[in-house]
């Protein structure tokens, strides 16, 4: 295979979504050393682009409960402050609400839900995936916005089962979960935007196929030196 050809395969791979940056160090990673501006010249010559994520704006409903108590704290093992958030899904049969819950370690999926419904019973699903797979220790910090799902007993409930902390936005600081943001906008760009969705169930196998087969495992990210979340795990737990 030409070195076009490997180029070509990895940004299909990627759903079209890598720039020259990530691009050469995916292809570095297969064994071919590739620089950055070398795989930005072949993008040009093979008249490919990487599909860009617009910024948006986002509102929600706060309801003051729990304390901040992550407070811009950097995690710095997996499995010390996780992240959730919900956000919506347009098909012609409603909307699909997904519920994330996210290591901000690793920057991982660790737990997802599908709902038609927006309630807390969706967040719970996805808090409680989190912790089967996980097995997480004592005092993780699970933080949130203020949404009523999250200030919910039942999602307290399982919060305390797992003797978690909880930890909420401050009023009107959307930054608070810019980690979750970014990755919805990236599920959106990278995949969702392409199509029409009859079905919530058509929806529903695109989130699996972007999170379990894409996401977790293969996209890279700059802030993991342009490593995928499964790979930076895995590679820092090494040491």
């Amino acid at each position: 295979m030409s070195l076009q050809e490997t180029l070509l395969s990895v940004f299909e791979a990627s759903g079209e979504t890598y720039g020259s940056r990530r691009l050469s160090q995916a292809v570095t990673d297969l064994g071919v050393k590739i620089g950055r501006f070398k795989a930005r010249r072949l993008m040009r010559e093979l008249e490919i682009k990487a599909k860009c994520p617009k910024a948006k704006v986002w509102r929600k409903q706060v309801v003051d409960f729990a304390e901040n108590s992550a407070n811009g704290q950097c995690a710095m093992m997996p499995d010390t402050i996780w992240a959730g958030d919900i956000t919506y899904i347009p098909t012609d049969e409603g909307w699909l609400y997904l519920a994330i819950v996210i290591d901000l370690f690793s920057r991982l999926i660790v737990g997802w839900s599908v709902s038609d419904t927006p309630d807390s019973r969706l967040c719970v699903q996805a808090l409680r995936l989190a912790i089967y797979r996980r097995k997480p220790p004592a005092d993780v910090i699970f933080h949130s916005d203020r949404g009523s799902q999250y200030s919910s007993q039942a999602f307290r409930n399982v919060l305390t089962e797992a003797k978690m902390v909880h930890s909420q936005s401050r009023a009107g600081k959307c930054t608070d979960n810019a980690v979750t943001e970014r990755f919805f906008r990236s599920l959106k760009t990278e995949k969702l935007n392409r199509y029409r969705f009859k079905t919530r169930e058509q929806a529903l196998l695109c989130v699996a196929e972007y999170i379990e087969d894409f996401y977790n495992p293969r996209r890279l990210h700059s802030a993991l030196g342009n490593r995928s979340p499964m790979q930076f795990e895995m590679d820092c737990l090494r040491i």
